[in-house]
């Protein structure tokens, strides 16, 4: 699924290069899709891409029509493939796990010290703001992380460490993680 979403990238890259008419946009000669990830994402010919970003950006503000159509194509093939394969990502958090979490009132000295916003609303924490702290120590505006846990992702919004949904996808991942450490 992944080297599709890729193959599909670089080909809306060779178009709006060609619209544009710019020298050398093609993958180096014997450059054909790999049998791996790996390998498709190495076939992506980032430099035709910026290229024709950089031509498309000097002549105008906006995308052509070509441009459009081929973004609309690859955001649309990439949605039909990630539908397709069950792609939807993490489920929500369990809200046994989102409750169980500790809440509590920033003060004046923890509002000083706080340098970066909130990872979801991207605000600046104030004084008397409830926030809400995840097992990885990540703090956020109470009200952020429980939207962002319950209605979309089981995983810190800064670093992606989960919280238990109460699903199967907390065994499958358990099982991930006992078949990454047997390996090792």
């Amino acid at each position: 699924p992944f080297a599709a979403v890729v193959n599909a990238l670089h080909r809306a890259a060779e178009e709006a290069a060609e619209a544009h008419q710019v020298p050398g946009n093609s993958r180096a000669a014997g450059g054909g899709r790999g049998d791996t990830v790996g390998d498709a994402v190495a076939d992506v010919d980032v430099e035709a891409a910026t290229t024709a970003a950089v031509v498309r950006e000097e002549e105008s503000d906006e995308l052509s029509e070509a441009e459009r159509d081929a973004l609309e194509r690859v955001l649309a093939e990439s949605l039909e493939e990630a539908r397709a394969v069950g792609l939807g990502g993490a489920p929500p958090a369990a809200r046994w796990a989102v409750d169980g979490l500790r809440t509590h009132t920033l003060d004046a000295q923890g509002a000083a010290a706080a340098c970066e916003p909130c990872a979801v609303c991207q605000e600046s924490f104030a004084e008397g703001d409830l926030l809400l702290t995840l097992p990885c120590s990540h703090r956020f505006h109470r009200e952020c992380a429980r939207s962002w846990l319950l209605e979309h992702r089981c995983s810190c919004p800064t670093c992606r460490a989960e919280l238990p949904t109460g699903t199967g996808y907390d065994d499958r991942r358990e099982r991930e993680r006992e078949e990454d450490a047997a390996r090792r």
